[in-house]
């Protein structure tokens, strides 16, 4: 596959991913000159929270989240090398030809456009490994961040639970307004540090998954076929994952509502009143740079988003496969003599062009006495066509110039007895020139 022949969905697939690793690693290289001011403000949340303890069982699930992730990144990853080593080896004339091959098939859109050199291979391996590792950190990072700020905010609601029916002091009532809202700040903290990363994310995602179903459409056998499943189900579990565990900060920040709708009337004060405001009317969440935020309503916009191209796509393919049927049955079709209009055919050399679709739309639908009336005003303005010999008449123009047709010229041309003579030159006379660009 030549890359530079024509930029298209499927070849824009390697500048979409090195694109996406290259602005993946600027956004972490800006993220470490914030991480400092970051971490300060998750201290201080972390002290005024001192007394809910630490999550329990939370160092386990970050653990089991960052090795589950990687180890399917990993097999995803070898899949990919091993389908384009074993295509290499196959089609390999020897020696370390496959090496070349393989990297001719794993990066067209740099060798078609430099020489082949073990050198560069090496280096853009290394680069392809490391935005790997960029794009599958990338979504770990933002699911392990809204793990730990979802699992804050369920801290607090369980002592909301717990304390449900209770009567409760005013002061009581401002200590936990202000737990929570330590907790939304700590969350609009981060969020203005990531929400780039978070929007790179969903905008990578969601690329692969339209580009896995646009490659769905075609034929796969061996590894080829084993590594899209793979492929496709890792991707669109990552994504299912990143999307599902961002949206739970914006479920648990909602958690404390069904407790203050229950507080007596007795234990009821304005710091109730505030802190039921802040949790209705303040959205809490992780934003793509402040485009959209990331709730359980985004995750059904986007799968009816994948749903709608599906559908689209489809369509489109059923489309191109019916327009490849009509012009294999074009192209072998015999050519037609319509005699009623002094017409004979000769076979498409190639599919139709808007002049043979004209050409016969004139020959089909255009009575014959205006025909005639035409043949008789080319001859008259060009003059009359010259002689010819037998093999030119064989191979003559369609339509030729002169007096329109007797009944016993159709006759004669339905048995093929008989042809009027064909133009030497264009323009002396024929209705369609030799040089027409959709010619027959």
């Amino acid at each position: 596959m030549n890359f530079i022949e024509g930029f298209t969905f499927e070849r824009s697939s390697g500048v979409a991913f090195y694109g996406a690793g290259f602005l993946t690693n600027a956004a972490f290289l800006q993220l470490a000159t914030r991480w400092p001011q970051v971490s300060r403000r998750w201290r201080e949340a972390d002290a005024a929270l001192a007394d809910y303890g630490r999550p329990r069982g939370l160092h386990a699930r970050l653990r089991l989240t960052a090795a589950s992730l990687m180890c399917f990144a990993l097999v995803e990853h070898v899949l990919a090398n091993i389908t384009n080593l074993v295509t290499s080896v196959t089609c390999s004339s020897g020696g370390f030809d496959w090496l070349r091959r393989y990297c001719q098939r794993a990066y067209p859109q740099v060798f078609s456009l430099v020489a082949y050199d073990h050198g560069r291979c090496l280096v853009f391996w290394a680069t392809n490994v490391i935005d790997t590792f960029a794009w599958n950190f990338m979504d770990l990072f933002v699911m392990l961040l809204s793990m730990v700020l979802a699992a804050r905010f369920h801290q607090l609601n369980s002592r909301l639970h717990a304390l449900r029916g209770k009567m409760l002091t005013q002061n009581e009532w401002r200590r936990l307004r202000e737990d929570y809202d330590t907790l939304c700040q700590l969350t609009r903290d981060v969020d203005s540090s990531v929400c780039n990363i978070v929007l790179l994310s969903c905008a990578n995602n969601l690329y692969f998954i339209c580009l896995q179903l646009f490659n769905s459409l075609k034929p796969m056998r061996h590894w080829g076929a084993v590594y899209f499943y793979v492929s496709f189900a890792v991707l669109f579990g990552r994504t299912i994952a990143v999307l599902f565990l961002a949206a739970r900060v914006n479920d648990q920040s909602k958690g404390p509502l069904p407790v203050l709708f229950q507080v007596p009337s007795d234990s009821y004060c304005v710091e109730v009143e505030r802190l039921m405001d802040q949790v209705i009317w303040d959205e809490v969440a992780f934003t793509g740079l402040k485009f959209f935020s990331i709730t359980r309503k985004l995750i059904l916009t986007v799968a009816g988003t994948i749903a709608t191209y599906e559908v689209v796509l489809l369509q489109l393919n059923d489309v191109n496969a019916f327009s490849r049927t009509e012009q294999q049955s074009l192209n072998s079709t015999e050519p037609t003599v319509h005699a009623s209009a002094g017409l004979g055919g000769m076979p498409a050399s190639g599919p139709p062009t808007f002049t043979v679709i004209l050409k016969d739309i004139l020959t089909w639908y255009t009575p014959e006495p205006v025909l005639a009336a035409v043949q008789a005003v080319f001859m008259h303005n060009n003059g009359s066509p010259s002689a010819a010999t037998e093999q030119e008449q064989s191979t003559a123009p369609v339509f030729m110039a002169g007096a329109p047709p007797t009944k016993d010229g159709l006759e004669a041309m339905d048995t093929e007895s008989a042809s009027p003579p064909p133009p030497t030159t264009p323009g002396d006379g024929s209705w369609w020139p030799d040089n027409d660009p959709g010619g027959y």
